[in-house]
């Protein structure tokens, strides 16, 4: 399987709700800065911080 191209995980969503970071705080991945409330934009960073696990789960099948 190829190479990932993208910063591993895990990523987690910030205190502040609106930042996905890497596990150890270093890295910023995305900021949301576009929504259409506050829980919108927690809603979107939780997602988006679970794209590592989901790209994991979605490599089991194939293997």
């Amino acid at each position: 399987m190829s190479e990932v191209k993208f910063t591993t995980g895990p990523w987690i969503r910030s205190i502040r709700g609106f930042q996905v970071l890497t596990y150890d705080s270093e890295n910023g991945i995305c900021e949301l800065k576009d929504a259409k409330n506050e829980a919108e934009k927690i809603a979107n960073a939780q997602l988006i911080s679970a794209a590592p696990d989901m790209y994991e789960a979605l490599k089991k099948p194939r293997q």
